[in-house]
């Protein structure tokens, strides 16, 4: 009752927007510390004096188990999305995360790393599922894009409040995953006070609730303009309801190509398997500390993507993900050449240290300012709701295919001693990546999902 005085009071219209597209994201700082655990925790469970030794291997499977469960995760996430809502299956994913970090902080057994790594990839592949489909069909035209955006930096803040704890509380493993339990936990009291998608109450043919939320979501009396819009586009989509015909139209093939084509740049770019081993790759530094440097890099990370919010909406989607690809694969060849250079010609390397850190933190700012949110936005925008879930879907199976496949290869370069390879690779992905988007991509900013939707039908 209190609280649906001060909604009323104070939170309508885009202030509610903005307060659920917050509250839906909560749960990713808990995530986002997953993704940056192994940086700090790797070189703690390889030490010889760590109670369960790990090997190289190990370490790469630990790293690897979150992209291969996300596959079961996204499944999951695709078949109930319809039976539980967008807010319900949020508060679910908060299962296997929160179980994840108990298992980390336990940590009594060596299996324990490899299942809490496991169920984190379950948690991340339904949240990717829906948290992006969510955001997108309550968020107006004009400040989708930046609410879209808020999803990555989320993340990218958990990955560097994870590792500045590491640094503060001495690299105590069970003490941050205490912290990462806790912060799952306060899921569960935040999203029931979300209001839920109108598209899913209208889908359910609940057409009081989904005026009422509306009228939330818009803060206005009249929103007879915006049903009539979602309640058109919402019935051309029953046409095709047959998600196994819809994707055999050439619209949607195309949808389908231009997501799993923008996920593999994504990916294939080596983000994963670099702010993975950021400390191990830095640890022969004499320019900067280690630990220094690995907050360093998560610092830069998380102020690229929050920057990301203010150009996003302005510059539109399809410059931005061009500017962030080639700036990327142009910092990857220089770290590419910088590591042959010095494999080959056996350079003194304390006076390059500098090329190493400063082409990483380049490369980490070009990507974390739209490689990493921008084709996770699109995929939200491009496809209608009845298949946004399984786009989503099919892009984090991507993700999770691509990530593994990334880590095996810079486990093997690096045993190996030819790093430069994987970086050659991924400059290479990088480059086609622009090409990619230039010839397919195209501009959703400021269109209302209806309006894309339309624009697409014309290609």
């Amino acid at each position: 009752m209190v609280y649906n005085f001060f909604e009323r009071c104070l939170f309508q219209g885009r202030m509610l927007q903005y307060l659920a597209v917050f509250g839906a994201n909560i749960s990713l700082v808990s995530m986002g510390m997953h993704f940056g655990w192994p940086s700090s925790s790797i070189p703690i469970l390889m030490n010889e004096n760590f109670i369960h030794q790990f090997t190289m291997i190990e370490t790469s499977v630990l790293v690897s188990l979150i992209p291969l469960g996300a596959i079961p995760g996204s499944l999951l996430g695709e078949i109930i999305s319809d039976l539980t809502g967008r807010r319900n299956l949020i508060v679910i994913s908060t299962i296997p995360l929160v179980v994840s970090w108990l298992l980390l902080a336990f940590g009594t057994l060596k299996y324990f790393y490899f299942v809490a790594r496991f169920l984190a990839g379950i948690a991340d592949g339904l949240l990717y599922t829906i948290i992006p489909a969510y955001t997108a069909e309550i968020s107006d035209p004009e400040i989708r894009g930046m609410l879209g955006s808020l999803l990555q930096m989320f993340m990218n803040f958990g990955m560097l409040f994870i590792n500045v704890l590491y640094f503060i509380l001495n690299d105590s493993l069970t003490t941050v995953a205490y912290v990462g339990a806790g912060l799952s936990i306060t899921t569960l009291f935040i999203v029931p006070l979300m209001p839920e998608s109108p598209y899913v109450h209208i889908q359910n043919r609940n057409m009081t609730a989904a005026e009422d939320c509306l009228k939330r979501l818009k803060g206005k009396s009249d929103i007879s303009i915006e049903m009539k819009r979602i309640c058109e586009g919402m019935f051309i989509e029953k046409k095709d309801n047959d998600k196994e015909s819809c994707v055999i139209l050439s619209r949607y093939k195309k949808c389908l190509l231009i997501s799993v084509g923008m996920t593999f740049v994504q990916h294939f770019s080596g983000m994963i398997a670099i702010q993975s081993y950021c400390e191990i790759l830095f640890s022969f530094q004499t320019f900067i500390s280690p630990k220094l440097a690995n907050i360093l890099y998560f610092v830069t990370f998380f102020l690229s993507n929050f920057a990301l919010l203010f150009w996003v909406d302005y510059c539109g989607r399809k410059p931005l993900l061009l500017f962030s690809i080639s700036i990327c694969c142009l910092a990857l060849s220089i770290h590419a050449l910088y590591l042959l250079l010095k494999d080959r010609l056996d350079l003194n390397q304390s006076s390059l240290d500098s090329v190493e850190l400063f082409a990483v933190l380049i490369f980490t700012s070009a990507y974390s300012a739209g490689l990493q949110t921008l084709p996770i936005l699109i995929t939200s925008e491009i496809f209608p709701t009845n298949l946004k879930s399984t786009a989503q879907c099919i892009g984090n199976i991507g993700y999770s295919v691509y990530s593994t496949m990334v880590v095996i290869m810079f486990s093997f370069f690096s045993e190996n001693d030819a790093l430069y390879v994987p970086f050659f690779i991924f400059a290479l992905v990088c480059l086609l990546g622009v090409i990619f988007v230039v010839k397919f991509v195209p501009e959703t900013k400021h269109k209302t999902l209806e309006e894309i939707q339309l624009s697409l039908k014309q290609l």
